[in-house]
């Protein structure tokens, strides 16, 4: 059994005893980071050792199933890691952009447009 199994079987026996649990409740009981105990219990979920009952908030309430320990026992067999997230590229392409001069259509601060225009008279 992976680490990760056996985290899960701490939670199960940690929230067992409760009608339905959180992510933090989770985390709070079991000492285990909540990115961690969230991964975990996604898992669980992805293989029915626990259920969504409800949604409070935005925060999803879950039970554990009767032969939680089982499932968790026969799927976490291996270690599972999250999906790498992708990165738009046009993002990252991103940035300051430096222009010629302050009034180009689009950018800057109406106030900034009209005080360039004011001094350009200054600089002539």
């Amino acid at each position: 059994m992976t680490q990760q199994g056996k985290s899960a079987i701490e939670i199960i026996k940690a929230v067992r005893g409760f009608e339905y649990f959180t992510t933090k409740q989770a985390q709070n009981i079991t000492g285990i980071p909540y990115s961690t105990a969230s991964y975990i219990i996604s898992l669980m979920r992805k293989f029915a050792a626990v259920s969504v009952v409800g949604k409070s908030k935005g925060t999803l309430k879950y039970k554990i199933s009767p032969d939680a320990v089982q499932i968790v026992k026969r799927e976490f067999t291996e270690v599972f890691k999250p999906a790498p997230k992708k990165i738009d590229d046009e993002i990252v392409g991103r940035g300051m952009v430096y222009v010629e001069k302050a009034n180009v259509q689009g950018m800057g601060s109406t106030f900034l447009k009209r005080m360039d225009s004011l001094l350009s008279e200054v600089r002539a």
